[in-house]
């Protein structure tokens, strides 16, 4: 797991992807940031579907540089994907792809499960719309 001081480390680097001084991060930068607090962040929105699936980094990556040379630069318009959802970000699992490509690998939303074992966020909004805690108490 990345630390506050390791990740202020990693922002004091000179590959020139990081930003400061009044420029922002890369693309390529920011992609590998979100990459690692997907799976890091214990409080971050998006850390029940990744880092609490037992989904990480690959040490390599930890460090961008490695990642840069790995991936290459982020292409204008695509977006950082893993081939097989089930499995870590790593090389030879990992593409840049479309944002219509990443639509369709995805889990279907019955396999989303939240930490407590009960459906994750967008299920429950999506049953809700569709009525589903009226149908089943219905049923009970």
């Amino acid at each position: 797991m990345t630390t506050t001081s390791e990740l202020k480390a990693i922002n004091a680097t000179k590959h020139g992807h990081a930003g400061g001084k009044g420029r922002l991060p890369t693309p390529t930068y920011s992609a590998w940031r979100n990459m690692l607090t997907r799976v890091d962040a214990k409080s971050g929105r998006d850390w029940e579907y990744y880092g609490a699936r037992g989904i990480t980094v690959c040490d390599r990556w930890r460090k961008f540089e490695n990642f840069l040379a790995d991936m290459g630069v982020k292409p204008d318009w695509l977006w950082l994907d893993r081939k097989e959802n089930d499995k870590n970000y790593e090389p030879g699992n990992c593409r840049w792809i479309t944002i219509s490509e990443q639509q369709k690998n995805r889990r279907p939303m019955s396999e989303w499960k939240a930490p407590s074992g009960g459906p994750a966020g967008p299920e429950r909004v999506a049953r809700a719309l569709k009525g589903w805690a009226t149908q089943r108490a219905k049923k009970s």
